[in-house]
């Protein structure tokens, strides 16, 4: 990670794996497997968040914004979906399916737990869910 200067090992869905070994194998064993992407950082005009929402927008999903800069000097323009956004549903999608908190927050290279349970949005198939277990009252 660049914050915190360390390298990390994760890993990865098997078809995200099957996708990069079917990829055409570099010259170097070190080469991105991504050389246009590699040297840009996650915000700005040339930033990884401007790529995510070029594909976006070719994509036809409508990506709605959430703030139109115009009610205080530090509000900006903000997208409704950005790159940022997939930790998010990453982290919901892993909570949705039982991974333990500890585990979401270690995958998503979170050191810290308040941050972490930020990003945990619990869907309301998962909150019915949760009310169904509750054993039945009963009622006169």
């Amino acid at each position: 990670t660049r914050r915190h200067r360390t390298k990390v090992r994760l890993p990865i869905h098997p078809r995200l794996r099957d996708y990069l070994e079917g990829l055409e194998t570099p010259d170097r064993p070190d080469a991105p497997i991504f050389p246009g992407l590699v040297a840009k950082t996650g915000s700005g005009r040339s930033g990884l968040s401007m790529e995510f929402k070029k594909i976006v927008t070719s994509s036809g999903i409508q990506n709605r914004l959430l703030g139109d800069g115009k009610r205080r000097s530090r509000e900006r323009r903000v997208s409704a979906l950005t790159f940022h956004s997939l930790r998010h549903t990453f982290i919901t999608n892993l909570h949705d399916t039982n991974v333990d908190s500890e585990t979401r927050q270690k995958l998503a290279g979170h050191t810290d737990a308040k941050v972490h349970a930020g990003y945990t949005h619990v869907q309301m198939k998962a909150l019915q869910s949760a009310v169904e277990q509750l054993p039945d009252i009963p009622l006169r």
